[in-house]
């Protein structure tokens, strides 16, 4: 984990040109936050939240001035983290977390979120819903087992890959042609079925996310 970070961090300051010209396309609000986790400093945080107002890139209404105070800051800290070769940031604390969250939708994010915020974002030093075998798998006859899973959308995909991890045979089951995710082309337009964040570019149909589960 610590040799990819720093091998991306590398890669992403190798062209400091190309790196600002990125960075001025993105929305204020992730630089924002990973500024804030590289760093810690949370002053720069208050200085830019009161100018969100919501989750979506158009409601806010950061100053130009700040926004360029965040991306100078940012690559500061990449070029940094680049040439002292650091590992990555440390999982903030809980209120530092839902500092993060609130300031970056606009609005205060209950403490509940943050468990769900960790898990997601994998930001924890370890996955949480990995499975831990209670008797030694290479005692049990894994390999005469099969599982059935039902529907190719994102549950029955989850599924599958835990299922591949663990070694243990899978068949998925699918009504449909390509699963409820995918896309299609159409006029020469890219057409999204089902859930909107596998959203791609081109116009050629693709199925959804099944690249990573196999039989």
């Amino acid at each position: 984990m610590t040799k990819e970070f720093q091998a991306q961090i590398r890669g992403a300051t190798d062209d400091e040109a190309a790196l600002r010209a990125a960075l001025a396309d993105a929305d204020i609000a992730p630089m924002l936050m990973v500024l804030v986790q590289l760093t810690g400093d949370l002053t720069i945080l208050d200085e830019v939240a009161p100018h969100i107002h919501g989750a979506w890139s158009f409601l806010e209404s950061v100053p130009e001035p700040l926004k360029q105070k965040v991306r100078d800051r940012l690559v500061d800290a990449l070029k940094d983290y680049a040439v002292a070769d650091r590992p990555p940031p440390r999982l903030p604390h809980a209120e530092v977390l839902q500092r993060m969250m609130s300031g970056g939708v606009g609005q205060m994010v209950p403490e509940e979120y943050i468990p769900l915020l960790v898990e997601e974002t994998q930001l924890g030093e370890e996955d949480t819903r990995a499975v831990h075998w209670q008797r030694d798998p290479a005692r049990l006859a894994i390999r005469d087992f099969k599982v059935i899973v039902i529907g190719a959308g994102i549950a029955g995909l989850c599924t599958a890959i835990r299922l591949k991890e663990m070694g243990i045979p899978f068949e998925i089951l699918e009504k449909n042609e390509t699963g409820s995710c995918s896309t299609r082309g159409e006029d020469g337009l890219a057409l999204e079925r089902g859930t909107n964040s596998l959203i791609g570019v081109g116009a050629a149909p693709r199925r959804g996310a099944d690249d990573r589960a196999h039989r």
